[in-house]
């Protein structure tokens, strides 16, 4: 089955015309008619996805896209611009994601100083103010002097940037703790860190559980530890299988067995 056409629910109408009047004023001043869209992906017979909902003209999926709509189109009733926005992952956003999508495709949207027979506004896209190019083998092999990884230190090295945009970053990215718990870690690992991170004694056993193991269907014993930055450790055979928030504890892992 190829690609399915929605039209899109109410809110997005009203963030629609929401944004327009708070950030887009002089396509807001002409009444400008957004027609809305919800893609959902091609699927096979098994209802399995074949392709993404929407890409991008690189190939790489897209959250969304905009297009400007042809005059005889427009005579036809149909809007001055068309958003079509990812269908599948659109229930996966609150508002605020949504909002923050919707602004980026009508700030593709620029007036152009003319009115076309209708006496619509002429549109024009305008292009994305940065975009990166980026090959992981090229970087790999050219590291500092390859252009990947220049264009990256160019945007992401700026302070303003990080100020603004990426809150803790400041003076650069954080510094990973080498000795971070992590997946595929050994419990003597991960107890001495924890005994580094608690300062003295040993880490306490939160609780065990009783889980089905996802690939035969048994159940298995899993211990759960807790360090002090609120994450739950899950260990199975002596090394580290999961670390899951302590507020999603009992709901991926406690939930699906029993305690003993």
């Amino acid at each position: 089955m190829g690609k399915t056409y929605e039209k899109a629910p109410a809110t997005c109408r009203r963030l629609i015309d929401s944004l327009l009047s708070q950030y887009h004023g002089a396509l807001a001043d002409f009444g400008l008619k957004v027609d809305c869209l919800l893609v959902k992906a091609p699927v096979d017979a098994d209802g399995h996805p074949t392709g993404p909902a929407l890409q991008s003209k690189s190939g790489f999926p897209a959250a969304a896209q905009i297009s400007i709509t042809k005059l005889k189109d427009r005579v036809k009733g149909q809007g001055d611009a068309e958003m079509l926005i990812d269908g599948d992952r659109y229930p996966k956003w609150d508002e605020p994601q949504l909002r923050a999508l919707i602004d980026h495709e009508l700030t593709h949207l620029e007036f152009t100083g003319n009115v076309d027979d209708l006496g619509r506004p002429r549109l024009r896209l305008r292009p994305h103010d940065v975009e990166f190019g980026w090959f992981d083998a090229v970087a790999r092999r050219h590291g500092e002097i390859s252009f990947e990884v220049q264009q990256a230190k160019k945007f992401f090295g700026a302070r303003p940037i990080r100020q603004l945009y990426l809150p803790g970053w400041e003076d650069g990215p954080p510094v990973e703790d080498a000795n971070a718990i992590k997946p595929s870690m050994t419990r003597v690992q991960a107890a001495a860190h924890l005994r580094k991170e608690f300062g003295k004694g040993e880490a306490k056993t939160l609780t065990y559980a009783t889980v089905p193991d996802d690939s035969s269907g048994e159940t298995r014993i899993v211990e759960v530890w807790t360090d002090n930055s609120e994450r739950s450790v899950i260990f199975s055979g002596g090394e580290v299988i999961d670390i899951v928030e302590q507020i999603s504890l009992s709901a991926r892992w406690v939930k699906r067995g029993s305690e003993s």
